[in-house]
């Protein structure tokens, strides 16, 4: 699972900054017509977060699509993930558990809550960089 920041015509010094905020390596996809895209965040086999992301972000339909996603709704995953982080036996009550095409239940995901904190609390910590016309999308990857 990915999120990506996009934006037109971000000039380099603006770019450096924000990959310092970030505390990211230059994953900068130039794309046509002066689009810029970063890798913002990433996580692998984490799927009670990607359930959250299609239940609030794809309407409840998983697909590979780019969604759009507001920094009101990363900032309520973040609160989610810590409050799932402060009462473990509660999990279930933010993420019910899923089970894959594999019969896999996912129901101790404590490595995927610290990752996603951490995650997004650098990306909510640059949002003042994200003026300028920044988009965040989020895309399932499977």
């Amino acid at each position: 699972m990915y999120l990506r920041a996009v934006t037109n015509g971000l000039n380099d010094k603006n770019r450096d900054k924000l990959l310092r905020v970030l505390g990211l390596p230059t994953f900068v996809h130039e794309l046509h017509y002066g689009v810029i895209e970063l890798e913002v965040g990433y996580w692998r086999n984490a799927q009670a977060t990607n359930k959250w992301f299609v239940d609030h972000v794809m309407n409840g339909k998983l697909d590979s699509e780019l969604h759009d996603v507001s920094f009101d709704t990363l900032k309520d995953l973040y609160d989610t993930l810590v409050d799932a982080k402060k009462n473990p036996d509660e999990w279930n009550k933010w993420f019910p558990a899923t089970i894959d095409e594999q019969d896999n239940i996912y129901l101790d995901f404590g490595n995927e809550i610290d990752h996603g904190i951490s995650q997004l609390n650098r990306i909510l910590k640059a949002k003042t960089l994200w003026k300028g016309g920044w988009t965040i999308r989020y895309q399932a990857s499977f």
